[in-house]
């Protein structure tokens, strides 16, 4: 039988800060993310992968090998958040729950700074994850990739393109699976998305029967999402692109705005949640958060290796 630990929340009234909060057992947490961390206690150093480790006093790990001395979350993304791992648990079930931090300030003991620093954090796990995904799904499906880096110049992208109208990317469906990736829209591509205004409706163009192409007006610094109104152009589209687009405007709309420098977190985030919505999301974004990351994330690399 798998063993698992159940994450308990207590409801603590805190007279001193006039908020309620809630606080997860530390020790029940800390306990949860290293079994995540190092299934079937084996652990490895983070520098030379050696496995003959040993423990410190301090808690604190050290290789006979290379003589590194490490935590448990050294390189990870969790270990990038200066927080408490309880207080990290519970922000973790909040975000996976779907609740903005806006929503969840009455129920968390650190700023709306930090909050927003850990749900950036469990954005880029998810990025770098959904990237990785895609360009696996792409290897096994050799005339779909020639078909996007045709179509859409993949080659030459180095960023997820905006102008100071509209955002604009490609969605696709790859064995039951949504992706969404950037795409370039100028005169230079096959597909030329007119930089006129959207008129505050966000469009889903149908290319082909396999992706389409979703374009978002922008107001200001920010996503304009208008309420209910997910217009489409009059082709058939993919039933299941189709589920996504109205999916991901709900979702948008929702967060009460998004900046333009961080879009495509949230997309990938509403696409991760897209393809999991049957499931329970805590353990899923848990198993990422403890993995490896990148010295640099993909995001901030700019580019798609397709």
């Amino acid at each position: 039988m798998k063993k698992c630990y159940n994450l308990l929340i207590f409801l603590v009234v805190m007279p001193t800060r006039k908020k309620t909060s809630f606080i997860t057992v530390f020790p029940e947490s800390a306990r949860f993310f290293k079994e995540l961390r190092w299934p079937g206690g084996k652990k490895k150093c983070v520098r030379c992968e050696s496995d003959t480790i040993y423990t410190l006093k301090t808690g604190r790990l050290r290789c006979k090998g290379c003589g590194l001395t490490f935590g448990d979350f050294t390189g990870t993304y969790l270990g990038q958040l200066n927080i408490p791992i309880n207080e990290t648990a519970h922000l973790l079930y909040l975000f996976s729950l779907g609740l903005p931090v806006y929503r969840c300030r009455h129920y968390i003991t650190i700023s709306m700074k930090t909050a927003h620093k850990a749900y950036t954090l469990f954005r880029r796990a998810i990025y770098d994850q959904s990237v990785q995904a895609f360009n696996d799904a792409l290897k096994v499906k050799p005339d779909l990739k020639e078909a996007l880096r045709s179509h859409f110049m993949l080659d030459f992208l180095r960023n997820w393109e905006a102008d100071d109208r509209n955002v604009f990317f490609g969605i696709v469906v790859i064995n039951g699976t949504v992706y969404t990736f950037p795409i370039r829209s100028d005169e230079k591509s096959n597909i030329y998305i007119s930089k006129e205004p959207t008129q505050n409706r966000t469009i889903l163009i149908c290319a082909d029967k396999k992706y389409c192409i979703g374009i978002i007006p922008v107001s200001g610094t920010h996503l304009l999402i208008p309420k209910l109104i997910h217009a489409t152009n009059h082709l058939k589209l993919n039933t299941k692109i189709e589920s996504f687009w109205t999916y991901l405007n709900e979702h948008l709309f929702n967060y009460h705005g998004v900046s333009i420098s961080h879009y495509s977190l949230y997309i990938k985030e509403i696409e991760f949640r897209f393809n999991n919505r049957t499931k329970d999301l805590f353990h899923p974004i848990a198993k990422m958060i403890v993995q490896s990351a990148p010295k640099v994330s993909i995001l901030d690399k700019n580019q798609l290796n397709i």
